[in-house]
């Protein structure tokens, strides 16, 4: 899916308040997004007021974006390199535009299948602080992702890939393609929302549990997180072993459960199975996304 991205100088205006310390860490965590983002310049194109954006005066000094920018050594000194590299980037890698922050706020509405439109923002956007469709981290890039992956799935070649991008912490072994079919139609919502929570919670949440008895982690963590069930199959076999492009071995016994579907229908079962997290992993490993295996 495309999607327009438009950075609002109007939200780079300094708020009067804060440090040099905490304007830095905004933009760091702006600069960690732009990042993310221009790894699939394909699929993302970045717009921006150039002319606005250079008057803006983002610190308390009153310097304005064009003054830091001109005097390279100066603010390098006083702001550190991170501050030119971002500022340098976003007129580099943004398209020159003339669109208004009213006009941005009508194009979030403006949407199908193919395409999308979002807001980066520095400081929060007024009305708009929860709107899934205004950025300025990478936690937040990908909550507006995966929203789209989740309305407009698409088919189950379309969704691995997405998912491959937008679930960093994951992987997902090439087998689900001959079986998410079965479930793809049915519950794509929940699907994306289950594997934010095993993305974003599953390894964190372990390793800071301190347990050893990961079948009673799971029972708590499918509480923590509302998920309708979680729990090992209770009976070995081969058909929970997968071998994954990194060479990883992963008995994928321990699932995720869901006995309804988007629709709140009742006994429409789908599972994703995966492998306990051990040693020093920092992915998941999912061997599949079935209706039951």
């Amino acid at each position: 899916m495309k999607a327009d991205l438009y950075i609002c100088d109007d939200t780079f205006k300094y708020n009067g308040f804060d440090s040099v310390a905490d304007v830095k860490r905004k933009l760091s965590d702006f600069l960690i997004m732009l990042d993310e983002i221009r790894k699939y310049n394909e699929e993302n194109s970045l717009y921006l007021v150039k002319e606005n954006f250079g008057k803006t005066v983002v610190f308390g000094d009153k310097k304005t974006i064009n003054d830091i920018v001109s005097d390279y050594e100066s603010s390098t000194l006083t702001y550190g390199k991170d501050v030119l590299t971002l500022f340098m980037g976003i007129f580099k890698h943004c398209k020159n535009s003339q669109v208004s922050l009213n006009d941005m706020k009508e194009y979030l509405a403006m949407e199908d299948d193919k395409n999308c439109s979002a807001i980066l923002v520095l400081n929060p956007l007024n009305g708009y602080q929860e709107h899934i469709q205004v950025l300025s981290s990478v936690g937040g890039w990908l909550r507006f992702r995966r929203y789209f992956l989740a309305k407009y799935p698409g088919d189950e070649e379309f969704f691995l890939s997405e998912s491959e991008k937008y679930f960093p912490n994951l992987r997902i072994h090439e087998y689900t393609k001959d079986t998410l079919g079965d479930v793809l139609a049915s519950h794509h919502k929940k699907i994306v929302a289950y594997l934010s929570v095993l993305n974003d919670c599953l390894i964190m949440e372990f390793n800071a549990s301190g347990s050893r008895d990961f079948v009673s982690f799971l029972k708590k963590f499918a509480g923590d997180h509302q998920l309708e069930g979680a729990s090992f199959e209770g009976t070995k076999d081969n058909k929970f072993n997968f071998i994954f492009p990194d060479g990883t071995e992963a008995y994928c016994e321990p699932h995720l459960k869901m006995f309804t579907d988007d629709s709140g229908n009742r006994n429409q079962h789908c599972r994703i199975h995966f492998k306990k997290p051990s040693g020093n992993e920092v992915v998941v490993y999912v061997g599949c996304i079935c209706g039951h295996m």
